[in-house]
């Protein structure tokens, strides 16, 4: 696992919070438990019937991008991440987006440990979008590394990102409290 921070400052996110706000989501979203993948080894039902807010730039399925304007400004940022990646870590991320996703949690969502894709070069690359965002609200995001299977945890900070292999098991939660801001993430799959 790795974390890069302050890939958007403040006034960006708030202005891409508000845009992403404008847009139609899907409702019912949710995560496939792992052992449940579809072919790309990713999931779209929460087999325990929790849903939460989805919304698509690139799609899984198609291929398609389907907000170019959206898909423009977040492939914009992808060298950025990129560049602190490989300065921080010395990994040079794959270029290949092969989809992007905006998700929204509220409060108590319940999600399935899952993987983004089978493919051990993929890497997903998972950005909180919220303006703001305090530890105690709660919205961790849980991870088994690759080696001995344990399990972290990890907090995220407003406009950073945090990236994993694509085929490790993770899990985003919603917020344990009332929060001003839904937990708000974009997530690429980069290949």
């Amino acid at each position: 696992m790795m974390i890069v921070d302050n890939i958007l400052n403040k006034q960006e996110l708030l202005s891409v919070y508000a845009k992403m706000l404008d847009r139609k989501w899907y409702l019912s979203r949710g995560s496939l438990a792992a052992g449940k993948e579809n072919k790309y080894g990713m999931g779209i039902i929460n087999e325990n019937g929790h849903t939460f807010a989805g919304y698509t730039i690139k799609s899984q399925k198609s291929g398609r991008v389907l907000n170019s304007e959206d898909y423009i400004y977040f492939e914009s940022l992808l060298p950025k991440i990129s560049d602190k990646c490989y300065k921080k870590y010395g990994i040079k991320l794959p270029t290949n987006i092969f989809r992007m996703d905006v998700v929204a949690k509220q409060r108590g969502a319940q999600i399935a440990y899952h993987k983004d894709h089978h493919n051990p070069n993929a890497y997903s690359l998972i950005g909180l979008l919220s303006p703001e965002w305090k530890q105690d609200w709660g919205g961790e995001f849980y991870y088994q590394d690759d080696i001995e299977g344990t399990t972290n945890i990890m907090h995220h900070n407003p406009g950073s990102f945090i990236i994993i292999k694509s085929n490790l098991l993770h899990n985003g939660v919603g917020p344990k409290v009332d929060t001003p801001y839904w937990r708000m993430i974009i997530n690429y799959v980069v290949l």
